[in-house]
């Protein structure tokens, strides 16, 4: 059966992904891909805020790299973006569509009529008395949205959909964890936490037994580790994010051969990474608050700041849980040279995620 291609799109507060993917079953394609630098003052928190500046830059992608399909699937991410978790009735389609609009004023502290509002069934909860569905709700202002509409349009692509960062990334992991699972033959047991760790913020997500439980958004990312080793060191913010990089390992900070800045670049990341730790207590806490039982077995990295050496071995040691940063997707192809894709692998989970149906 002919599978169409789609550009798949995530526009990020420090980078932009493209790629011109086909899903096939539990796999993705990519035929072509591209990662530029977001260009400043473009973007902010999620709102496109010059069109014509960034239109120009992605057609410019699209010219260069020969990515002609024209449906567009975008990934959205932002503070805005508001999500709430509702218990509703187990009925019929139409009839949850029109509870859930009705209802949908009290479940949010906002004008709705400024939002669009979206919703996914993530299980159905059955006890002796009743059947009931554990609904996800997302509103997304519709600024936003029509932003991303309207920039679109100007770069000449047609929306077929648009995501959310929170939901992308729940998809493209548990398809990744359900691929794993079957060619090891093991149960996914427990939950596992997915964190995603962006450039100015890290969304953490968990997921119990490939069912999405909840998440939330850290005001930290990787700019944040820049900007720290920029301020200790006193060096540009450029060079400071390639020393974050190619020459940071925060488990072997004090064993560096006496090379005083390698030692106080892997301080100055870990000097943030006390508050992360501290927000993600807590968030892990409440987790295991919420019912008898709960726990998380593994902890998951992606994204750009996933990266930074020795980030993984830090949450392991920290939290006493496995932690594996994912730097090979298993569910992901690319037709071209492997080292190339390789490389930037970590940043597009969620631009891949998108488009998955799941």
């Amino acid at each position: 059966m002919f599978v169409p291609k789609t550009i798949a799109l995530e526009i990020g507060s420090c980078n932009t992904k493209i790629a011109q993917v086909k899903v096939s079953g539990s796999k993705i394609y990519v035929d072509r891909f591209a990662m530029i630098p977001t260009p400043p003052g473009t973007v902010d928190d999620g709102r496109i805020m010059d069109i014509p500046v960034m239109a120009e830059n992605i057609m410019e992608v699209l010219r260069t790299k020969k990515m002609r399909k024209k449906n567009a699937v975008i990934t959205i991410s932002g503070t805005s973006v508001i999500t709430r978790e509702v218990i509703m009735p187990k009925v019929k389609p139409k009839e949850l569509h029109k509870m859930i609009m009705m209802e949908s004023v009290q479940y949010f502290p906002v004008n709705i009529d400024n939002y669009v509002l979206d919703y996914k069934v993530l299980e159905e909860i059955t006890n002796v008395k009743s059947s009931q569905y554990r609904v996800l709700l997302v509103a997304v202002p519709v600024a936003i949205i029509e932003g991303y509409v309207q920039l679109a349009e100007a770069c000449g692509l047609k929306v077929l959909s648009i995501d959310f960062a929170g939901n992308s990334i729940v998809k493209f992991m548990k398809n990744e964890l359900m691929y794993d699972s079957k060619k090891e033959k093991k149960e996914n047991e427990g939950a596992v936490a997915i964190l995603d760790i962006g450039c100015k913020t890290t969304t953490v997500s968990i997921l119990s037994k490939g069912i999405f439980q909840f998440n939330r958004i850290l005001h930290y990312g990787s700019q944040d580790f820049t900007n720290m080793i920029a301020k200790n060191l006193d060096i540009s913010f450029e060079k400071a994010d390639k020393l974050k990089i190619k020459k940071a390992n925060i488990m072997y900070y004090d064993t560096e051969l006496g090379i005083p800045e390698l030692v106080s670049v892997s301080k100055s990341i870990r000097t943030v990474l006390i508050d992360i730790v501290d927000d993600l207590s807590r968030f892990f806490d409440f987790y295991r608050s919420r019912s008898t039982g709960n726990r998380i077995d593994r902890i998951y990295l992606v994204g750009g700041g996933s990266l930074i050496k020795g980030l993984d071995e830090y949450f392991e040691e920290t939290f006493n849980i496995a932690t594996e940063r994912i730097s090979e997707f298993n569910t992901v192809l690319y037709r071209g040279s492997y080292v190339e894709f390789y490389e930037v692998q970590p940043f597009f989970a969620n631009c891949l995620g998108a488009v998955l149906k799941k």
